[in-house]
C-alpha cells in the first residue's frame, strides 16, 4: 500500500494492485530508452489522461515497451492504453502500469523495467500508447522512460 499525505488536513491511501499472467517473455533484439513527455496536469486523486511525445522521432515499424519509469512528483501510479488492444475476456479495463518515482533519489523498481514484467504491450510508430497518471498532490506533465524493443522495421504488409 501506498500512503501520500497531500496536505496537513487530510490523508488519502492510496493501493496499487499489480497482477499478472507469469508469462515474462519478451521479444529478442536490442532493447533501449526512449523518453516521451506528457503535456497535461493531472486531477487529483483520480486518473487523468494524456497524450505522449516521444523526444526522438521513432523508424516506422512496430515496438514492443517491455519496461516503464514514470517521474511524477506526486504521482501514485501510472498505466497505458494501447491503441487497438483487444479485451481480455470480460474485463475491458486491463492497462498496465507502474508505481510512480515521485522523487530522483529513488531507484528502479527492477521488476518494471528491462523486460522483468515481460512485455507491457505494442504499438506501431505512428500510435502511440496514451498515458494515464493518478495523482495524490498538484504537478504538472509527468514524464515516462520506456524501454523499448523493435518488432518491425518499416510499413505493415497489406
Amino acid at each position: 500500500m501506498l500512503r501520500s499525505k497531500s496536505s496537513a488536513i487530510a490523508e488519502r491511501d492510496h493501493c496499487v494492485l499489480a497482477v499478472g499472467d507469469g508469462n515474462f517473455n519478451v521479444p529478442q533484439g536490442e532493447m533501449y530508452v526512449a523518453r516521451a513527455t506528457t503535456s497535461f496536469t493531472p486531477t487529483i486523486n483520480a486518473w487523468t489522461t494524456g497524450n505522449l511525445t516521444m523526444d526522438d522521432q521513432l523508424q516506422v515499424g512496430r515496438y514492443s515497451i517491455i519496461g516503464m519509469r514514470c517521474n511524477d512528483a506526486t504521482g501514485v501510479a501510472a498505466r497505458l492504453i494501447f491503441p487497438g488492444a483487444p479485451l481480455q475476456g470480460s474485463i475491458p479495463n486491463i492497462r498496465p502500469g507502474v508505481v510512480c518515482r515521485t522523487g530522483p533519489g529513488q531507484s528502479d523498481y527492477f521488476p518494471h523495467r528491462y523486460g522483468g514484467q515481460g512485455e507491457i504491450g505494442q504499438f506501431e510508430s505512428f500510435a502511440l500508447p496514451v498515458a494515464e497518471v493518478m495523482d495524490a498532490g498538484p504537478t504538472a506533465n509527468p514524464e515516462f522512460l520506456f524501454d523499448i524493443a523493435v518488432v518491425r522495421i518499416g510499413a505493415r504488409a497489406a
